[in-house]
């Protein structure tokens, strides 16, 4: 071969286009040859902007005509791999049964592509791919043609137009991988299309053969089948083994060819010239159904062998959303299906599909819905907690970071994370909730920040909202732009980390990022408050709010903990969202986002009674009542473990103390406004328990902030070799009487005092039915000179046996102790009440509560 040289022109093979000059004899063949070039360079053009439909070409079952089932296609624009337009004027129905009809004559406008194919019978029951491709043809309208060297009269005519249209073909969907050896996701599809024929032919027989049983049943496997087929085309069944190891040895770039698509089109099963439109499912009753997203794409670039495929370039990200959308479909079509309300309610996500999107939204039941999922039965294991808010503006953000994981095989073991959708300042909840996966890098406290940092963006929303430290006057029109400016700051980066957090896809070091730029934020904020004007109004609140914030931020936080700033230096993502726990609960509390109460938990009974059995194949359960007292429904979060914060027994405890309906230690649960819940916590022992020892059984109910309330139950379980008797007697705090509301608990004066009366609660139903508590004031810091006078006890005294009678009114029981502020300012005082008795093995522990001196 010859080198080229520098500026030498390369035209072999080139875009061959008529040369017009005058004098020159043009013929058919000249002017096609233009006709040939225009769409040449169309085609380049059309390579660019990538394969897939452009609109329309919707696809949907019309129902049989005769013997033979119909699809009905709505018009459309598409473009095939090599760049030729596929357009569809107006609607047609297509017969699914072909018919020897003579071919009409091709035009030649297109390179022919007319995949020899087994003509589409009744008996060829199975799923199809359903393509258009384009085609051309000689109109009947005539035109005169005078022959060359004729005497100029027209003897003869031809067609008058060439005209351009579109090709339907139905392709078989292989059971199989690109190599020809089925995997086994094709291997389970193979099994269940073969079960859903057997079901179809019981169906056709009637009489006792055809039952509502076999008719659930069959309507499972079809939508199973459905979503299998669905993801196999995507690529499910290829793409987790590509994501571990994109970069083969063989050729060091990723395989573009991962989905039975790609297969099919590597195998000339599927022309490049054809355009995929619909799955559909072909048995002897008909068109089953018909699935759109499975095969269908938006617009996108074609990959070749060295693109990175895997990654989230336009395809996976195309290919993304094409999940979402076939699910969203697939639900649409159950939810408005025959099934009744009671067999819907009864629908499982694992039994009526293969696989779910990395994100999806969820009809459910309830909230003015009388048609829709019943969400625990739907999800069932796979969500841990119950449904967090989101805002639909937050949407968007969940979103986008959501699509970059991987689909949800529903054969593993997954955790999902639930949302329920919310409307700024709606008083109902739209009956939708989203679900998206918790990606493999997800940390154990992933939760608490995805939490904490919603609960930031709750609270400083809540700020701008009601203007708070903003200065109204003329003067501070510039402070206002600038604290808003510095508010919507904090919102944009606690949304961003919030749904990152949500969708699992921050490890360790990413949640600690998260709360770094979180913290830099907040701090500007609070350095622009101590930089503002001083005769700007609100001045004092302002240096307050910075200074509270500043120190939470700077040094610690009230309970004694690290603030934020220290715990990231440290690198505890613990002590992180403990720290930004206790900003967004001094934030909130300058908004209007505060329950106004309390909370309580205690402990209601266990039918196994108080004795452990290590290595038991049978859990250990006790029920906890969960009580909202606040004047709003709150998310009361329950937590449970063994010995959290005393030294471990003996035996590996780890895993062994769950929430059932979570599947985890962990559960939120929405209670409303003076209702109640019973969370039951199921024990395991570990076979290398100590027999004799005794363990305490510790239960906190939470609410995250802005409220950061909580409540505590523990419990004494002994170690034991049989079970002991069932567990009828409780002890808890139903209700707690503070100081007067207009005084603020952190900005008490020098010798103020303030009185807090508990109320307690004891119930048995046996003996003893009256006896000797104890009473006492648990310092949770340091007592720094505040003082304490439990109302009955020694000077100064934090603890005294007080007389409980089973079944009394618990204020019966009450217990009033009165606290007085030290004469250092900036001391602060967190406590909570314990009540508990040793012999009866029965305690209780409040909420904790802080004092702050002036």
């Amino acid at each position: 071969m010859d080198a080229t040289q520098l500026l030498e022109p390369v035209l072999s093979g080139g875009i061959r286009l008529t040369n017009f000059f005058n004098g020159r004899v043009l013929t058919a063949e000249d002017l096609r040859t233009d006709q040939h070039a225009n769409r040449a360079q169309h085609r380049q053009l059309a390579a660019a902007v990538g394969e897939g439909v452009v609109h329309g070409f919707e696809v949907a079952d019309a129902g049989p005509q005769g013997s033979a089932p119909v699809l009905r296609i709505q018009p459309g624009l598409a473009f095939n791999r090599d760049g030729d337009a596929v357009a569809l004027s107006r609607a047609v129905e297509l017969r699914l049964v072909t018919e020897a009809e003579a071919a009409a004559p091709e035009a030649g406008l297109f390179a022919v592509c007319q995949p020899v194919r087994d003509p589409l019978e009744l008996t060829n029951v199975g799923l199809y791919v359903l393509t258009a491709s384009p085609a051309s043809g000689l109109s009947d309208e005539r035109a005169p043609l005078v022959e060359p060297g004729g005497d100029g009269a027209a003897g003869a005519c031809a067609s008058r137009w060439a005209l351009e249209g579109v090709r339907f073909a139905a392709v078989p969907l292989p059971l199989a991988a690109a190599d020809g050896t089925p995997t086994p996701l094709a291997l389970e599809l193979a099994g269940l299309a073969d079960d859903v024929d057997e079901d179809v032919d019981l169906v056709l027989r009637g009489g006792s053969s055809d039952t509502a049983a076999l008719r659930v049943r069959l309507g499972r496997r079809l939508s199973r089948l459905r979503s299998g087929a669905a993801y196999l085309c995507f690529g499910a069944d290829r793409l987790p083994a590509l994501r571990r190891a994109p970069f083969p040895a063989a050729t060091g770039f990723p395989d573009p060819r991962y989905g039975t698509l790609d297969a099919m089109r590597e195998e000339g099963k599927l022309a490049s010239c054809e355009v995929p439109l619909v799955l559909f499912h072909l048995t002897r009753r008909g068109v089953e159904w018909v699935d759109a997203w499975a095969v269908r794409r938006p617009v996108h670039p074609s990959l070749t062998a060295g693109a990175l495929s895997p990654l989230p370039g336009e395809r996976a990200l195309a290919e993304a959303l094409a999940m979402v959308l076939q699910f969203q479909q697939q639900l649409r079509e159950l939810r408005e299906s025959s099934l009744t309300q009671t067999a819907l309610a009864a629908v499982e996500a694992d039994e009526y599909f293969r696989f779910l999107p990395p994100l999806g939204m969820v009809p459910i039941l309830g909230y003015g819905a009388t048609r829709g999922l019943n969400l625990p039965v739907f999800f069932g294991t796979l969500a841990a907690t119950q449904p967090a808010p989101l805002e639909g503006e937050q949407l968007p953000v969940l979103g986008a970071a959501a699509l970059l994981q991987a689909p949800i095989d529903l054969s593993q073991p997954h955790a999902l994370q639930l949302f329920r959708l919310t409307a700024a300042g709606a008083s109902g909840r739209p009956p939708w909730v989203a679900f998206t996966r918790r990606g493999p890098r997800a940390v154990p406290e992933h939760d608490g920040v995805a939490q904490t940092l919603r609960d930031a963006w709750t609270v400083y929303r809540s700020l701008a909202r009601r203007g708070v430290h903003q200065p109204m006057e003329a003067a501070g029109a510039g402070a206002r732009i600038a604290i808003a400016a510095a508010v919507q700051d904090v919102l944009s980066e606690a949304a961003r980390g919030a749904a990152a957090a949500a969708a699992g896809l921050l490890d360790r070091a990413g949640a600690l990022a998260a709360y770094q730029a979180l913290h830099d934020l907040q701090d500007e904020l609070a350095d622009l408050f101590r930089a503002l004007d001083a005769t700007l109004a609100g001045h004092q609140a302002r240096q307050e709010f910075a200074t509270v914030v500043g120190a939470y931020l700077a040094t610690s936080i009230p309970g004694g903990g690290p603030g934020l700033q220290p715990a990231l230096a440290a690198g505890s993502l613990f002590a992180a969202v403990r720290a930004q726990d206790a900003i967004n609960n001094y934030v909130g509390s300058q908004g209007d986002t505060v329950a106004i109460g309390f909370i309580s938990i205690r402990h209601t009974g266990s039918p196994q009674g108080a004795v452990l059995v290590p290595g038991s194949s049978t859990p250990f359960t006790h029920d906890f009542e969960v009580t909202n007292s606040t004047d709003r429904t709150v998310r009361i979060v329950v937590e449970a473990d063994i010995a959290p914060d005393g030294s471990p027994p003996a035996g590996d405890w780890a895993g062994r103390v769950t929430v059932p309906r979570a599947g985890a230690s962990t559960l939120g649960i929405l209670v409303a406004s003076g209702q109640s819940d019973t969370v039951a916590v199921s024990i395991l022992p570990p076979s290398d328990a100590a027999a004799g020892e005794q363990v305490e059984l510790r239960v906190e109910a939470r609410v995250p902030a802005p409220n950061n309330q909580r409540a505590y139950a523990t419990l004494n379980l002994q170690i034991g070799e049989e079970p002991g008797e069932p567990v009828t007697r409780t002890l808890a705090f139903p209700n707690v009487v503070g100081p007067p509301s207009f005084i603020n608990l952190l900005a008490l004066a020098a010798g103020q005092s303030v009185t807090f009366a508990w109320d307690i609660e004891y119930n048995a139903t046996e003996e003893p039915l009256v006896d000797t508590f104890q009473f006492e004031i648990v310092p949770e810091t340091p007592q720094g000179g505040w003082g304490v006078q439990i109302a009955g006890a020694q000077p100064g005294a934090l603890n005294r046996g007080v007389l409980l009678t089973a079944g009394a009114q618990p204020s019966a029981h009450r217990t009033s102790v009165t606290f007085t502020a030290p004469t250092a300012s900036g001391s602060t005082f967190t406590f909570h009440a314990r009540v508990s008795s040793t012999r009866l093995n029965v305690a209780a522990d409040s909420a904790p509560a802080t004092l702050g001196r002036a």
